[in-house]
């Protein structure tokens, strides 16, 4: 018996990996409950701060409200499962603590699936729907919508900048993992270890062949189970370490300066000392004793 892969943790990570370099301006919400009965969105990520748009092309839609759903390599993507999400996001408008509290304007949908829904989106240009490509693997469906609304073709993301959502395919490629590991060598927190952890468990689960031919170099091995197990944490202490010390240095530095600067005063008030004598005495700035000699004139 085929052991059964739970998609949907490994492409919430992906999501907030995807979009790290913005964590302080959204908000994640995975599993949004849609009412007291278990009737649930897959993600609802909230742009705190939308004046500006992101840089991430699958963000470029985003407005304050945005409705996720994913199918996984496994579901399918039709008609009925593109319009029970416009239910989904019909329903969050509806739920505001006041009438129109949540405005349609600022609701958008987007829709992830590794393959293209050709099916969905004869169906949907039959229906009178424009269907535009803006960015590589990105579809935005127009008119005859409610909302702004997006299909993402994962398996067709550009490769490099999309690295977490590719890895999620259950046809993913070497370099769909050189790329994903590439891209979170630098994570420096630790939800973006847990997140990459998330993401490389399922990827390896789903592509078990490929992750066995990968562990045959010795290199990849231990890059991929370090990854899994040790190395990024070692790394994220490593870095807090580093970042501590720095601050600390800073801070003694500051220390030290402003000392130097005090001692500078008293010698200047003493008036036995000229200011390049002082400056030169204490390794301080000429102009930082000038202005010191000037403030204590004042």
């Amino acid at each position: 018996m085929s052991q059964r892969i739970s998609y949907h943790p490994g492409f919430y990570s992906a999501t907030e990996l995807e979009f790290r370099e913005d964590v302080g301006r959204l908000e994640f919400a995975r599993e949004y409950n849609l009412s007291k009965e278990p009737l649930r969105m897959d993600m609802l990520i909230i742009f705190k701060n939308d004046d500006e748009p992101l840089e991430n092309d699958v963000g470029k839609i985003f407005k304050h409200h945005n409705i996720i759903e994913y199918k996984s390599p496994k579901d399918s993507l039709n008609i009925d499962d593109y319009y029970k999400t416009i239910a989904y996001a019909s329903l969050y408008k509806s739920m505001g603590a006041r009438v129109n509290d949540i405005d349609a304007d600022q609701i958008t949908i987007s829709i992830f699936w590794d393959k293209y829904p050709r099916k969905l989106m004869d169906l949907l240009k039959k229906s009178g729907a424009i269907i535009e490509q803006p960015f590589r693997g990105i579809y935005y469906i127009k008119e005859k919508v409610l909302f702004p609304t997006q299909i993402v073709v994962m398996r067709q993301l550009d490769d490099k900048t999309h690295a977490a959502f590719r890895v999620l395919s259950d046809h993913a490629t070497e370099m769909d993992v050189r790329n994903f590991l590439d891209s979170v060598e630098t994570v420096t927190t630790q939800g973006d270890l847990n997140n990459t952890r998330s993401v490389l468990s399922v990827s390896s689960m789903a592509n078990k062949s490929l992750y066995g031919l990968l562990r045959e170099d010795n290199v990849m091995k231990s890059i991929i189970d370090e990854m899994i197990e040790e190395r990024l944490e070692e790394r994220l202490e490593e870095r807090l370490e580093e970042r501590l010390e720095e601050k600390l240095e800073e801070r003694l530095g500051e220390k030290v300066e402003e000392a130097q600067k005090e001692s500078a005063k008293r010698l200047l008030k003493c008036g036995k000392f000229t200011v390049r004598d002082i400056a030169e005495g204490l390794n301080l700035p000429l102009d930082t004793v000038r202005e010191l000699s000037l403030s204590l004139a004042k």
